[in-house]
């Protein structure tokens, strides 16, 4: 029962994750200008990492591996 609980909120934050950073990339795109920092890139592709971790981990808890 624990798991379940852990996993939806998991999921749920994957889900909002998932929303910042491409509401961050739709930003950075349409108002970024030559001078901002190139490494922003892989700030928004170590967000979209995370959501993805946390979809695997949320799922992961929902089916029950680690039960």
């Amino acid at each position: 029962m624990v798991f379940r609980i852990i996993g939806i909120i998991l999921l749920l934050l994957a889900i909002w994750q998932f929303v910042q950073a491409r509401n961050g990339w739709q930003v950075y795109k349409n108002k970024s200008q030559r001078t901002d920092n190139a490494l922003r890139v892989y700030g928004f592709a170590y967000s979209f990492f995370i959501a993805l971790l946390l979809v695997v981990l949320g799922l992961s808890a929902l089916l029950g591996v680690f039960s």
